[in-house]
């Protein structure tokens, strides 16, 4: 399946939905480094069905609050049915608001603009550091090459294990750190459910006050 953000506007009969009470995220790649920015897509509008370089796709007209229209091409279904039962998952989504726009965001990029952009400003220098070890030197190096949507908890479960071996000391605050990122996450609508849920530390973890000080260890 195939997923095509270029600029065109499809001209075929379509669902449209006004989200009038709300709005639902995106996120975008910034001069091509590793920020991002969020976007409010405020309108949508889904198209029908139809044969593409012989099979079949839809697409979806994503209008933000700014006036932008971004259509995604969804394409590469072997057969109509199948390409209906997207659709109509697609919709069921956007109805919802649990549509996920932008599918190829890493981990590295989300989580360097979630410590940037929403905790930095509003937590200590301290705590920033600490968050800032755990994000470059334990979550990055674990997963940052994975996309977001393509997280599982037994990714979580494995970074959780890995470093309980290494560190207690530092398996309880990267604990904290997945747990804020992902729940941001998924209210921004960047995932559409939470890997964390049900997650939990080693046994063996000891329940310890951890302190900025303590931080300073990198991932082996």
């Amino acid at each position: 399946m195939e997923f095509d953000f270029r600029g065109q506007r499809a001209k075929r009969p379509c669902l449209h939905g006004h989200l009038a009470t709300a709005t639902r995220a995106g996120i975008s790649v910034v001069d091509g480094d590793s920020s991002l920015k969020l976007q409010q897509f405020v309108d949508w509008k889904v198209y029908n069905v139809t044969p593409i370089k012989n099979k079949f796709g839809y697409r979806v007209v994503l209008i933000y609050a700014d006036g932008t229209k971004i259509p995604q091409q969804k394409s590469g279904f072997a057969t109509k049915k199948a390409a209906n039962t997207d659709r109509d998952k697609t919709l069921g989504e956007l109805y919802s608001g649990t549509n996920v726009v932008y599918t190829s965001v890493k981990v590295k990029d989300f989580m360097l603009f979630w410590l940037k952009k929403e905790m930095r400003p509003r937590i200590t220098s301290g705590s920033n550091e600490t968050y800032s070890n755990i994000v470059n030197n334990h979550v990055i190096p674990a997963m940052g090459n994975i996309r977001m949507t393509e997280i599982k908890r037994s990714h979580i479960q494995s970074l959780y294990y890995e470093e309980a071996a290494a560190s207690a000391s530092i398996a309880r605050p990267v604990k904290t750190v997945m747990n804020t990122s992902m729940q941001y996450a998924v209210n921004k609508k960047i995932i559409s459910i939470n890997p964390m849920i049900d997650v939990a530390l080693p046994k063996q973890v000891e329940k310890k006050p951890i302190t900025p000080g303590t931080l300073i260890h990198k991932r082996r």
